[in-house]
Parts: C-alpha cells; structure tokens; sequence
C-alpha cells in the first residue's frame, strides 16, 4: 500500500524470516507421529511427558536461533541486501517474533492434532481465528500508519493467536509447569 519500495524492505525481510518458520513446520512434521505412535501404543491417553521435553527442547533451540537473528536483523540485511534496506532489518524483528510464537506452539499443535478427538477442527479454527486477527489488526494498523512494519505486526498477531490456542488448551489439559519456560522465552 505504501510503495513498491517498501515492499522490497518486507520481501528481504520476510525472505531472512522464511529458514526459521521452515525449521518450526519441520518439527511440527517430526513431533506428530512421534506423538501419534505413543498414542496407539499406549491403552491410556497421550502421555504428558513428551510434549513438555519437545516444548522444551523447541523453546529452547529456536528461541536462541530467532534471538541471534533478531539482534543481528539490521546488521545481517545491511551485509546480505546492502544499506538500502534498513527498513527491513527493523521489520525482520517484527516477523521473527511471530515464527518464534509458532515455532514455541509445534509440540503443543503435535499433541493436541494426535491427543485430542476434536484436535484438527480446533487447529482449523485457531487458524481461522489468527487469519482473522491477522487481517484485522494489520488493515487497522495500516490506516493509522501506513507501513511495512503494520502489516508485520498484523502479522505477528495472526500468528499469536494462531499459536495460543493449542499452547494453552495442551498446557490446561495437560497441566504442564510452562510457567518458568515462559519467563525465560520472555
């Protein structure tokens, strides 16, 4: 909406938040028959123990992975696009907390996709609902000002509400102690 320009800044930007989403949607590939195997194997209900070692060891390495990126964001587009795209090192912060928020919710997504018999209709709906949010917040940010970094942000809260949803109905059902785990990603 803005210009042509701009629209290059969100491009190299979103294209340097594009390997850590990729890392987040292969773990979510990973979890998942991990997760649907102990399920059949197991006469009881999905054991709440794996889940938690897989947010874990997820929190754990893409958060210090999307923090190195975020405090290199303005030096690592001025060395791959050159000085002409600041505007994308202060956007690719904006995204990269948005592919944090669903990279941290893929074990959570796993267990309540395999663990839960409405699983895949409530993952439908919370996408629907972050859409919704998304779109919302990023034409309201737009008409207050009109830049790339609104339409990052709208997408950061897409992708917020999108990754709450199994994030909290997994840690309700399943009554994890994420609370420290969430101190420390904060």
């Amino acid at each position: 909406t803005s210009s042509p320009a701009a629209s290059g800044q969100f491009a190299a930007a979103f294209s340097l938040a594009a390997p850590p989403s990729t890392l987040a949607g292969a773990a979510l590939l990973v979890i998942s028959p991990a997760l649907a195997r102990l399920q059949t194997e197991e006469p009881r209900p999905l054991p709440r123990d794996r889940p938690d070692q897989y947010a874990r060891a997820v929190t754990t390495a893409i958060g210090a992975l999307v923090g190195l990126l975020v405090l290199a964001s303005e030096a690592l587009t001025r060395w791959l696009y050159g000085g002409d795209y600041t505007l994308a090192g202060r956007v690719l912060p904006v995204l990269l907390l948005g592919v944090l928020l669903q990279a941290v919710s893929t074990p959570a997504t796993a267990s309540l996709l395999v663990g839960h018999p409405r699983g895949q209709r409530i993952y439908a709906a919370a996408n629907m609902a972050g859409l919704a949010a998304g779109l919302g917040l990023t034409a309201f940010l737009l008409v207050v000002h009109d830049t790339v970094t609104s339409v990052a942000w709208g997408y950061t809260g897409g992708a917020t509400v999108l990754s709450l949803v199994p994030i909290g109905l997994v840690w309700r059902r399943d009554h994890h102690h994420w609370w420290p785990l969430v101190v420390k990603l904060l």
